[in-house]
């Protein structure tokens, strides 16, 4: 199994010269019904997973929704944890499809937004602070139904992913993506990230706080 390993402090990356829509890959059945109620009961158990509300700093200044990371340890709790073996297969041969190798992958996170949320365009692309591994690519998987919620759309770019229950799409993290506001019902999803070997263009460090999202990125005092 690929190694586990959380964000580390990082840098925003560069954004890309164009977009291939050809690396917004939607892969249908991703997971079972069951593996799926398993992770939604694991989320609202706040004692085992921590869930938690997150305003994260966009442009809009009024995203929001819930979040949890998906911990290996989850079956202490009576949770099946088998979601990390379960998508292995999937990780590799999306690697192999871009012509990347997986250093390690971030814990897995779910995404509770409800009435009222929404997050605003952003993309996730980021660096360590020496430069020396990128945030690759991004997996996001439905896990409600479409008729349990209106609004609250995905899109990539231009892309609008599939509402279906179990439906997967991998994108390039540094992709501008967003989801519309909940005019009601729940939306959840589980989300996965790659990182990978960074070769690409010495990246400048003092450029504004503002182009920098999310708690756990530099703040001004940290560059």
């Amino acid at each position: 199994m690929y190694p586990i390993k959380r964000k580390p402090k990082a840098i925003l990356s560069p954004t890309p010269e164009h977009i291939d829509y050809n690396t917004i890959i939607e892969i249908p059945n991703m997971i079972s019904r069951e593996m799926g109620e398993n992770l939604k009961k694991y989320a609202v158990d706040e004692i085992a997973s921590g869930l938690h509300r997150r305003t994260p700093n966009t442009k809009d200044g009024v995203s929001g929704f819930y979040t949890c990371h998906v911990h290996e340890t989850m079956n202490v709790h009576g949770y099946d944890n088998g979601i990390y073996e379960l998508l292995q297969d999937a990780w590799t041969l999306n690697a192999q499809q871009n012509n990347y190798e997986i250093l390690y992958l971030e814990p897995y996170e779910i995404k509770m937004y409800k009435e009222g949320d929404c997050f605003d365009v952003h993309h996730d692309g980021c660096l360590n602070f020496e430069e020396t591994e990128e945030r690759k690519m991004n997996l996001i998987i439905q896990l409600a139904d479409s008729d349990d919620y209106v609004g609250g759309d995905l899109y990539v770019e231009d892309h609008h992913v599939s509402r279906t229950f179990g439906t997967g799409v991998f994108f390039p993290s540094n992709y501008m993506h967003r989801v519309t506001r909940l005019e009601s019902g729940i939306r959840s999803c589980l989300i996965g990230r790659s990182w990978k070997t960074y070769t690409g263009p010495v990246v400048e460090k003092s450029r504004p706080w503002d182009l920098l999202r999310g708690e756990d990125y530099l703040k001004p005092g940290e560059r």
